[in-house]
C-alpha cells in the first residue's frame, strides 16, 4: 500500500499538535479527524511497516486461525522491552 500523498512528515525536533500512539481503530479515526480539522498530528506505530500483500480478507483464519503476519504466537515481541531483550549485545 502506498503512502499517502497527503502525509507529512516532520522532523524530530518539530513541535506538533497531537501524538497519537497506536493506529488502531481509535488511533486512526482520531488522527484522521484531527488532522482533517487542520491539527498538525503524529502517529507512533510498533512492528515493521506492512504492504497490502500483508494483509487477508479471512476474518475467520485472521481470527481463529491466527493467520496475521505480525503476531506474538509468531514469536514477534509486542513491547518495546522485548524487543530490547531480543537483540544481541
Amino acid at each position: 500500500m502506498s503512502e499517502a500523498s497527503n502525509s507529512v512528515k516532520y522532523s524530530t525536533s518539530e513541535d506538533v499538535d497531537f501524538v497519537i500512539v497506536g493506529s488502531g481503530s481509535a488511533g486512526g479515526i482520531i488522527a484522521k479527524e484531527l488532522s482533517t480539522a487542520g491539527y498538525s498530528v503524529v502517529v507512533l506505530e510498533q512492528g515493521p511497516h506492512l504492504k497490502a500483500a500483508d494483509f487477508t480478507h479471512d476474518e475467520w483464519g485472521v481470527k481463529y486461525n491466527f493467520d496475521l503476519e505480525w503476531d506474538w504466537r509468531k514469536g514477534h515481541p509486542q513491547t518495546v522491552e522485548e524487543q530490547k531483550m531480543k537483540k544481541p549485545s
